[in-house]
């Protein structure tokens, strides 16, 4: 159930995995430790203009998204993000920081408990949650950092 105006949970996985190809394990286990536990966090606001360049990129024009008008009367009272652009942040956590370069996601789960508003502050946190040979798993989840209640 999606509620506009709840904290908690925006998008949440509680099992990810990533396969890494040889070469770039190789490269990674002998510059990294993977350990259970280890985290890595951004906080980003999301802004109108970051959402339409989203939308223009994928082509994912709904007004809930871009049109003002359209989110006012909407069911969440308010432009929402979308739920792809969040995991976008996931992907460049996952990407760049943890477990980092040469990630290749092979699984993965997702849910949207609840919409983040056009403006708002996100957090993104990925954590591991097993390490076998190549194979690293984790979860993640996106957080509004402050809600704002639809008026």
């Amino acid at each position: 159930m999606l509620c506009p105006v709840s904290t908690g949970s925006l998008l949440r996985c509680e099992r990810f995995t990533h396969k890494f190809g040889r070469q770039a394990w190789r490269h990674l286990a002998s510059d990294r430790h993977f350990a259970l536990g280890d985290t890595a966090q951004v906080t980003r606001t999301v802004s109108a203009k970051d959402v339409e360049a989203f939308a223009s990129v994928t082509g994912d024009m709904n007004p809930i998204h871009i049109d003002e008008r359209a989110g006012r009367e909407g069911r969440f009272g308010h432009c929402i993000v979308h739920g792809a652009f969040l995991n976008g942040i996931i992907s460049g956590l996952l990407g760049q920081h943890l477990p980092g370069p040469g990630t290749i996601v092979v699984h993965q789960y997702l849910e949207f408990p609840n919409a983040l508003f056009v403006g708002e502050e996100v957090k993104a946190k990925v954590e591991i949650t097993s390490v076998k040979r190549s194979i690293v798993e984790c979860a993640f989840s996106c957080e509004a950092t402050q809600r704002r209640k639809a008026t």
